[in-house]
């Protein structure tokens, strides 16, 4: 304390400290930062670190692709094997083998094995024969048809069983022109026949390609983005109501934008297709330009339209 001429004491004058919360905050930032580029300078070497994928690869005029990434879309999560004559859900877009998942039905299951979403009252009906995936599987294991025959004969021989005549004729075919490929199109026509006849009546549908591109005609408040692959190709019979599933799930639209399927548009030549409606019928009835491929646009609902 100072002291003036009187005798009188007179408090110092004390500075403002800053609070302590306000010393340590760049003490903070500065560990953040430091710590973000720590594990930036680190990120490099992980990477670096990590064995390559390895790519499609050229030998003797055949080109082998490794399976390692493509497994996992290629599998049945229900056998853990590759799809066998693979059929998709229409409501959820989820794939199994035929003969897994029709058992689980038959065990009393009315839902997807996998999300569980409800299929009943016939959840049969809400499944459609998956030929795109089917063909792929085929394409990169040729092997796998001629073992499924090979296994099924010595099943039904093992057991006294006699094959049906149909297939009784497809046998004996197969041994005459063995390597014809005609003959084996022709038994699992014939063997997808017979199977249709044990199971519940299945629709029969065709596959039918289109494009979906966004709606170039509303404003950006409207507007979606682009597919990656804006051709498609599906059963003639999905509805749009499963095509809006399929946007949702390929744009991420409920993840990114919290957006529902009710929210969607579809519309071709310029209309508004409803939910329930068909790929045939859109074709047949709002298209009208046979011989082109048909092309389904898609935005945001314009919620103005409807009142």
């Amino acid at each position: 304390p100072a002291e003036d001429s009187e005798g009188d004491q007179k408090p110092a004058a004390v500075e403002p400290r800053p609070p302590k919360e306000t010393e340590h905050r760049p003490k903070k930032k500065a560990k953040k930062a430091a710590a973000t580029a720590a594990a930036a300078e680190a990120a490099p070497d992980e990477a670096e670190s990590r064995p390559p994928v390895p790519g499609p690869m050229l030998s003797g005029g055949t080109i082998d692709l490794p399976l390692g990434p493509a497994s996992a879309r290629l599998s049945c999560s229900l056998c853990h094997g590759y799809f066998r004559e693979p059929f998709t859900i229409a409501e959820c877009l989820h794939t199994f083998c035929k003969r897994c998942l029709f058992l689980s039905f038959a065990r009393g299951g009315k839902e997807c094995p996998t999300c569980h979403v409800n299929l009943a009252p016939d959840p049969y009906r809400e499944c459609l024969a998956d030929r795109t995936m089917e063909s792929i599987v085929d394409k990169l294991f040729p092997e796998l048809r001629g073992a499924d025959d090979e296994t099924e004969r010595e099943f039904y021989a093992g057991r006294g069983i006699q094959l049906k005549r149909q297939f009784r004729e497809t046998a004996s075919s197969d041994n005459e022109h063995d390597g014809e490929k005609e003959h084996a199109t022709s038994e699992r026509q014939r063997k997808n026949e017979a199977a249709s006849s044990a199971a519940p009546t299945q629709p029969k549908h065709a596959e039918m390609d289109f494009r979906l591109l966004p709606d170039d005609t509303v404003d950006a408040a409207h507007s979606l983005p682009r597919l990656d692959r804006s051709s498609v190709r599906a059963s003639d019979h999905l509805k749009m109501a499963q095509i809006k599933k399929y946007l949702m799930m390929r744009l991420h639209l409920a993840d990114r934008r919290g957006l529902p399927a009710s929210a969607i548009e579809i519309c071709c030549a310029g209309g508004i297709v409803g939910d329930e409606l068909s790929l045939t019928f859109i074709e047949r009835t709002r298209w009208m330009q046979a011989g082109n491929e048909m092309v389904l646009t898609y935005r945001k609902r314009q919620e103005g339209m409807f009142g």
